[in-house]
């Protein structure tokens, strides 16, 4: 244990950095004391903090010690989450019988939704208070026979609600065009054209959104990116401060895609030996965005400027496999990566003549081979 002091930790981490000649990713950095300010210079203490350099063995250590900390951060949460996902699936149940009924012309009370909703009667108690009895026991046979062919039979019931409003639709237009259909024959081209342009304009005009239409979407979108930008960096944030972590949180957004900044003292601690866990606590944020937000919202995680250099490493090594696999004209399996950091191998190759990329294997353990290119 080699233990360096400072006014700051800030100050103490530089101090052992200086003193060992390595950088901050090469160091293992343990905070033994903050240190205190004092009153009048009394009672001032420097803050401590151990510095050793990272070896495999010591790598390995502490990135076990820290993986195993993020599970017990979260056992609470994930069980949390599943309850929550339990009642998302609930209320969606209740939601496609009642949309499944009022397509049917089956106004349901508000007081009957919220009781349905609130779980404080079951769906099938209400359905036999609204539905010939007829109905409900067709209701129950069709939904064990979902059971059993392991169909979703609230999506099944709300497929049915439209198709039957497409039918009756349908249905209407056809009476609709009878009761109109012109008397005079000479008449009718000249009738049924006039009434196609104009149900082609009114068709024109429903379709294309108004501008206010167009604006109130993008509100939404932008509204719904920033709920999700702002909730998963509090996760995260959770998580960090889980570890000991002393951390501060940046996000920043597009249409589509979150970055979050982590900033800290520890940047070791945070992005763990060759980044395993700044990759793992991608995943995780990445998984929270699918569980609770959109798949088609995706998020990088930054700790300083580690992905930058992360990048430019793979590209140089890249290229090293490049001129490697072309002199021995033999294929080269990389280490497993992540789905960013594959993207980054294959983006380099397909710049360089004479070599092919593709990946193989299952997350997390995908990898990439570079192989001759076949054509050369």
């Amino acid at each position: 244990m080699v233990i360096f002091t400072g006014d700051t930790v800030e100050e103490a981490i530089q101090t052992g950095l200086s003193d060992l000649g390595i950088t901050r990713t090469k160091a293992s950095i343990r905070v033994l004391s903050r240190g205190k300010k004092g009153f009048l210079g009394f009672g001032k203490k420097p803050a401590q903090v151990d510095l050793e350099i990272i070896s495999r063995t010591t790598v390995s250590q502490a990135d076990q010690e820290i993986v195993r900390s993020l599970p017990q951060a979260l056992s609470k949460r994930e069980a949390s989450e599943e309850a929550l996902k339990q009642e998302a699936a609930e209320s969606r149940k209740v939601t496609s019988i009642i949309n499944y009924l009022e397509k049917r012309g089956r106004i349901v009370n508000d007081n009957v939704k919220s009781e349905m909703l609130d779980a404080r009667r079951s769906i099938t108690s209400v359905l036999s208070d609204l539905l010939p009895d007829e109905i409900v026991e067709e209701y129950r046979r069709k939904k064990e026979e979902l059971d059993k062919e392991g169909l979703d039979w609230e999506d099944e019931l709300e497929e049915d609600a439209i198709e039957s409003d497409v039918e009756s639709s349908q249905a209407d237009q056809t009476v609709q065009e009878r009761a109109t259909a012109p008397v005079e024959v000479a008449s009718a081209d000249q009738e049924d054209s006039a009434q196609a342009s104009h149900e082609a304009s009114e068709s024109e005009a429903s379709q294309t959104p108004s501008p206010s239409e167009q604006q109130n979407a993008e509100s939404r979108d932008h509204k719904d990116i920033e709920e999700a930008t702002g909730s998963v960096t509090a996760y995260l944030e959770s998580i960090i401060y889980e570890m000991d972590v002393e951390a501060s949180l940046q996000a920043s957004h597009t249409s589509r895609q979150i970055t979050i900044q982590i900033e800290t003292p520890e940047a070791g601690r945070v992005i763990g030996y060759h980044g395993k866990v700044l990759k793992s606590l991608q995943v995780l944020a990445q998984n929270y965005l699918h569980d609770h937000y959109s798949r088609s919202l995706s998020v990088t995680v930054n700790v300083h400027d580690y992905v930058e250099r992360r990048t430019e490493t793979l590209i140089n090594f890249t290229h090293k496999i490049a001129e490697r696999v072309l002199d021995s004209h033999q294929p080269y399996r990389m280490d497993s990566m992540s789905n960013d950091e594959r993207k980054v191998i294959h983006k380099t190759i397909a710049k360089i003549s004479g070599v092919d990329s593709y990946s193989e294997g299952q997350d997390p353990k995908r990898y990439v081979v570079v192989v001759p290119s076949q054509h050369e």
